[in-house]
C-alpha cells in the first residue's frame, strides 16, 4: 500500500510541479495517462495526490494507512488511520502533523457484526456512502490483499466484488458497493470456508435463488447429498438444473454410480456440462432404450477417447443420433457401443439423407415463411436460413458435424436448424445452430468446437431481438 502522497500545482497547458512526501520534487506536463490512471511520482510511484490552489501558501492533505486488527475465515477488523501532512509552498517543505484520524471497519460472521466507526468511535451499519469514505484513496485490490490474510475470505470478497459490485460487462465494479452486501451472504461464507473456488461462489451468488440461504451446512445450502460436495468444489457452475439432475441420478442409480461418473471423468467440469440442461434428456433417452448406466458412462467418458472424441457430451450426442437415425432407416444397431462411433453415425446419416431427399424438400418449402422470421444481421454477422435439405447436408460436411442427421427432425417440426455466418461471406459455414421451439440448445463451430466471444455477443443480440432463450 502507498506510504506517500504528493502535492500538485500547475495547469495541463503549462505543466505541473509536484512535491512528494518521499522528498522528491518533480515536474510533469500531463496529469493523466493510459486508461485514466494518475501519473505517479517518479521516485516512489505513489498516485495519491492533492491539488494546490493557485494562491495558496500552504496546503494540507491526509494519507490513509491500514492497520489490520484481526483477519481470518470469518471476517476481519481493520483500522484506517489518516496521517495529516502540511506543505509550506515557499520553503517547499512537508511536515507531518500530530493530528490523526482513526476509523474502524469490522466484518464478522462469527460475531454477527458489520459496522464502521467514525473518528468519535460511534458505530454505524456498513453502507455504500460510509464505505466509500473509508476507502477513499485506497485501491480496492490493495485493500483486499492487505486485509484478507485468509484465502477463503479473499475468495468470498472477490466473488461478491465481481457479482455485486455494481459493475457491468467487463467492469467488475467497486468495493464500496460490494462490502455492504457482506452481511447478506453468510451462506456463501460457509461455502467459501468449505473450500469452494471463486468461480463457483460467483455462480452461487449470481443465482442465489438456487440455494437455501438460511441453512448452515454446505450440502443443505446447495440442496445436494453430502458426498457430492467434493465433486462440486472443482466446478464453475451451479444451478437448479445441475442440482435436480444430480439428485435424480442419486435416487435412480445410487451414490456409487454417481461417484463412478465423477471419478471416471478427468474433470468434474465435464460432468457439470454433461448434466446441465438438454444433455440430461439425451442421457435419459438412452437409458430408456435399455442402456446400462455404468457401461454407458464408461463408454462416453473413456472408451470413445480412443476414437478421437474427447468430450463425453459430444459422444452422447453422436450415440443418440446414431440410435435414432438407425430407427428412422428401419434397422437395429449391431453394437450398442460402436467401436467406430463417428463413422457409424456418418454412414447412417448419409443413408437417411438419400432415403428422404424428396419428401424433405417439400417439408423445407413449407417452413420457409416461418423460418424467415429468424433472419438477423448485426456487427458483420448474419443468421442464414437453409432453403433445402441439401443446405443442411452441406453444412454438416463443411463443419464436420452431425447436423445432416437432423433433417428428419426439422421436417417433423422437432427442431429448427439455422446458420450463423459472416455477412460478407454468407456462403461460408461458420457456426451451426439448433433451436427447439424458441430455445437455442446448440451452437457449434467446426468439428463441434466451442464458439468465439464474438459469436456469443451476436447470439445474445439476436436472442434479445427475436425473443429466443439461450441454453446451449
Amino acid at each position: 500500500m502507498n506510504t506517500n502522497l504528493y502535492f500538485k500545482k500547475g495547469t495541463a497547458k503549462e505543466g505541473y510541479t509536484y512535491y512528494c512526501t518521499c522528498g522528491h520534487i518533480g515536474k510533469t506536463r500531463y496529469h493523466w495517462y493510459g486508461n485514466g490512471e494518475i501519473e505517479p511520482c517518479d521516485e516512489c510511484g505513489t498516485k495519491i495526490y492533492k491539488n494546490i490552489s493557485a494562491t495558496a501558501k500552504t496546503c494540507t492533505a491526509k494519507l490513509p494507512t491500514l492497520n489490520v486488527v484481526h483477519s481470518d475465515h470469518s471476517g476481519f477488523e481493520v483500522q484506517r488511520v489518516d496521517v495529516l501532512y502540511k506543505l509550506d509552498i515557499e520553503t517547499k517543505t512537508i511536515t507531518k502533523t500530530n493530528k490523526t484520524k482513526v476509523r474502524t471497519m469490522k466484518v464478522s460472521y462469527k460475531d454477527n457484526e458489520f459496522y464502521i466507526t467514525n473518528e468519535k468511535g460511534e458505530r454505524d451499519n456498513i453502507n455504500p456512502s460510509d464505505v466509500r469514505s473509508f476507502l477513499k484513496d485506497i485501491d480496492d485490490i490493495e485493500f483486499i490483499n492487505e486485509v484478507c490474510s485468509n484465502e477463503n475470505m479473499k475468495n468470498l470478497i472477490m466473488a461478491l466484488y465481481k457479482e455485486r459490485g455494481g459493475g457491468t460487462g467487463y467492469n467488475i465494479g467497486k468495493l464500496y458497493i460490494t462490502l455492504p452486501f457482506m452481511k447478506d451472504y453468510k451462506f456463501a461464507n460457509v461455502l467459501a470456508n468449505m473450500g469452494f473456488n471463486r468461480s463457483f461462489l460467483q455462480t452461487v451468488i449470481r443465482r442465489d435463488w438456487d440455494v437455501n440461504r438460511k441453512a448452515t451446512k454446505p450440502n443443505e445450502i446447495l440442496g445436494v447429498q453430502k458426498y457430492m460436495l467434493k465433486y462440486l468444489k472443482d466446478s464453475d457452475e451451479f444451478g437448479d438444473s445441475l442440482k435436480k439432475n444430480l439428485n435424480w441420478l442419486h435416487d435412480k442409480y445410487g451414490a456409487d454410480n454417481v461417484k463412478y461418473m465423477y471419478e471416471i471423468s478427468e474433470s468434474s467440469k465435464n460432468v457439470t456440462i454433461f448434466l446441465n440442461g438438454w444433455r440430461m434428456n439425451t442421457l435419459k433417452h438412452l437409458l430408456s432404450k435399455g442402456y446400462d448406466f455404468r457401461r454407458l458412462i464408461k463408454y462416453v467418458f473413456a472408451d470413445v477417447k480412443y476414437q478421437g472424441i474427447e468430450r463425453p457430451y459430444d459422444a452422447l450426442d453422436y450415440l443418440s443420433d446414431t440410435l435414432d437415425t438407425a430407427k428412422q432407416i428401419g434397422i437395429e444397431l449391431n453394437d450398442k457401443y460402436p467401436k467406430h462411433l463417428r463413422e457409424t453415425h456418418d454412414i447412417l446419416a448419409m443413408n437417411l439423407r438419400a432415403m428422404r431427399r424428396e419428401e424433405n424438400k417439400t417439408a423445407f418449402d413449407k417452413y420457409q415463411e416461418e423460418w424467415k422470421k429468424l433472419e438477423y444481421s448485426k456487427d458483420g454477422f448474419s443468421i442464414v436460413i437453409p432453403k433445402t435439405p441439401s443446405d443442411v447436408v452441406q453444412e454438416g460436411s463443411a463443419m464436420s458435424n452431425c447436423v445432416a442427421g437432423y433433417v428428419d427432425r426439422v421436417k417433423n417440426g422437432t427442431c429448427t436448424i439455422v446458420f450463423l455466418r459472416r455477412t460478407a461471406t454468407k456462403d461460408v459455414s461458420e457456426v451451426t445452430l439448433e433451436l427447439r421451439g424458441n430455445v437455442l440448445v446448440q451452437a457449434k463451430a467446426f468439428a463441434n468446437r466451442n464458439i468465439s466471444k464474438d459469436h456469443k455477443r451476436f447470439l445474445e443480440a439476436w436472442a434479445k431481438a427475436k425473443k429466443i432463450v439461450l441454453n446451449y
